[in-house]
């Protein structure tokens, strides 16, 4: 019986080994961590970008924690994150209910000091939609913080020449105004100007043609911190010989005979081109624009945002051109965190986050009507925004801290566009996942029938080498009969046995 119950204990830890085999725990796959940053290298005070991702199959949280040097960078937001002093402890959740391919959290940094700084993501728990725990190892990247260089003020020119004529007074580089005066013959003069600082910018207004009497050049010189200078050069053309007039002198320059007016908020204005004495928004570079099948001046950032100046009976200035929209909206930078953004009117064809609805948002003094506001958390709202380092997109105000940051999607159904489904597995590996409860129950109860089967023939195979008791008895009998057979029973009397005369006496 003993062997019996060894067979039997077997048999169980092989269905118990082959079920565990079967589960989904083992049938789940390993998932993969990265980390990246926004920049690799940022200058001190400025913030930037980590992203901790998590990829794999139908996943449904991922937590873990994300460590760096508190000396040199500082944790300043992140939807999913929360922590100081050089570590972070992100929890993030798959909001679908279904699983997703990847799970992310997006945390903005601030860049304390001049160093670098590994940012370290380590899991702790990563679990799919069958609440089974998936492996996966830890990532890593760094990033440099360093010291700005500050930048020159020097906008002053080093040469300027003119193609006719002679300046007067001579080039200076602390001389702003000059004048020269060309024949009637010279119809076009071109201007030469080198600035003193190579990495300063110049920029020249007004025709390179000339009218018969006054015409002003400007050179405006840009140095790289942002200051600006701007030289005059007043040109004077001669009138023809035995011309009996002069076109009078003037001030101001010529008009451009070709207007091009535009229509913003039921309001006629007029494009200007001319940008002499207007103060360029920094980050803005002179450059053109196509409007109504022409070709104007404008100023453009290095996201592509193009301003373009207008001139109104109550009001000028820059206007943001929306070149899908055709139509302008007013330049109104406002200030989150301390950072300059740029409101832009969201591209029709850009899916909104499902979880956000439209509302009105009031930050300060500046109220945003086009906002959106997030149905699970109403202290998060959207905006649509080009940031200081020209990314245009989706940002996410925290109204309680006050704090900005890039909104990434957290799964790829939070948003309201096709989304691409992870390629599922095939062939057998496809198949026992899908069909793994199944599987398990089906192969238990074979083994179950198998057991009870061995337990059987056990049990019969015992039996034939034990003969039961009335077996036992039958035989035991026989054997003694067999016993009584070879007695041999004298029945004939001995001497002693035979009576006596006294015997015979008394029985008398």
């Amino acid at each position: 019986m003993k062997k019996l119950g060894i067979r039997i204990l077997s048999l169980l830890g092989t269905l118990v080994l082959i079920g565990a085999l079967l589960s989904p725990a083992v049938l789940a796959a390993d998932a993969t961590s990265a980390v990246s940053v926004s920049a690799s290298s940022v200058n001190v005070d400025s913030t930037f970008t980590v992203t901790v991702k998590v990829s794999g199959h139908s996943l449904a949280s991922i937590e873990g924690m994300l460590t760096y040097d508190a000396n040199v960078v500082e944790f300043v937001s992140g939807s999913g994150a929360n922590g100081t002093g050089g570590t972070v402890k992100i929890s993030v959740w798959d909001t679908s209910g279904n699983g997703s391919a990847s799970l992310s959290c997006s945390m903005t940094f601030k860049a304390k000091a001049a160093g670098s700084s590994s940012l370290t993501f380590t899991p702790s728990e990563i679990a799919n939609s069958d609440f089974q725990t998936v492996s996966a190892d830890g990532a890593s990247t760094s990033v440099s913080v360093v010291s700005p260089t500050p930048l020159s003020s020097n906008a002053n020119l080093s040469s300027l020449k003119v193609s006719s004529g002679t300046l007067s007074p001579a080039f200076s580089a602390n001389t702003t105004s000059y004048s020269v005066t060309v024949e009637n013959a010279v119809t076009k003069l071109t201007l030469s100007a080198v600035a003193q600082d190579p990495d300063a910018k110049i920029s020249v207004s007004g025709s390179d043609s000339l009218s018969v009497g006054s015409n002003t050049r400007t050179i405006t010189v840009t140095a790289p911190s942002g200051a600006t200078k701007k030289y005059t050069v007043r040109i004077t053309r001669k009138a023809a010989p035995g011309s009996s007039s002069q076109a009078p002198s003037s001030e101001e320059p010529v008009p451009v005979a070709d207007t091009i007016r535009v229509t913003v908020d039921g309001k006629t204005m007029t494009v200007v081109e001319d940008l002499t004495g207007i103060d360029i928004p920094a980050g803005f570079e002179l450059s053109e624009q196509a409007l109504n099948d022409n070709l104007v001046v404008c100023v453009r950032n290095k996201a592509g945002i193009p301003l373009i100046y207008l001139s109104g009976e109550e009001v000028s200035g820059f206007y943001v051109y929306d070149n899908e929209r055709i139509a302008f909206d007013s330049y109104a930078p406002i200030l989150l965190g301390g950072v300059a953004y740029l409101p832009l009117e969201k591209p029709r064809n850009l899916a909104l986050p499902r979880d956000f609805a439209a509302a009105e948002l009031t930050v300060g003094e500046t109220v945003f009507s086009k906002a959106w506001q997030s149905q699970t958390n109403a202290d998060f709202y959207l905006l649509y925004l080009c940031g200081p380092d020209t990314y245009v997109g989706f940002y996410q105000y925290d109204s309680l801290e006050g704090t900005v940051q890039r909104f990434v999607p957290m799964n790829t159904q939070e948003v309201d566009s096709p989304v691409t489904e992870p390629v599922p597995a095939t062939g057998v590996a496809a198949f026992i996942a899908q069909h793994w409860l199944a599987l398990t129950i089906a192969v238990g109860v074979v083994l179950l029938g198998l057991t009870l089967a061995l337990i059987l023939v056990a049990v019969r195979k015992d039996r034939s080498h034990k003969p039961d008791r009335a077996e036992q008895k039958d035989e035991a009998e026989g054997d003694f009969l067999e016993d009584l057979d070879g007695i041999v029973f004298n029945f004939e009397p001995s001497e002693a046995d035979e009576p006596s005369a006294e015997d015979d006496h008394k029985e008398e």
